[in-house]
């Protein structure tokens, strides 16, 4: 898999969540000692296709110049000058 990671990705088929961190290290740090066939097992199992399960959240989170969208503090602060002043 050392081969696979200078290959850019272009689709996400697989993920797991965890709300502890030190349990998601060591179950990413289980996933790498797996050899590519177990892997692929694991991904059949939940999404068969393997479809991008990625595909939509570019489309959703697509910038959209006629919302202005405030992304920190400061622009908020910035924002909040320009109208008051």
């Amino acid at each position: 898999m050392e081969a696979l990671a200078k290959v850019p990705l272009s689709s996400l088929v697989y993920y797991e969540s965890f709300d502890d961190v030190n349990k998601a290290i060591d179950r990413e740090k289980q996933l790498k000692r797996w050899n590519r066939t177990k892997k692929v097992w694991l991904i059949e199992r939940r999404n068969p296709p393997w479809e991008d399960l990625a595909a939509e959240w570019f489309t959703r989170h697509m910038y959209q110049p006629d919302q202005q969208v405030l992304h920190s503090p400061v622009d908020c602060f910035a924002d909040q000058l320009t109208r008051s002043g």
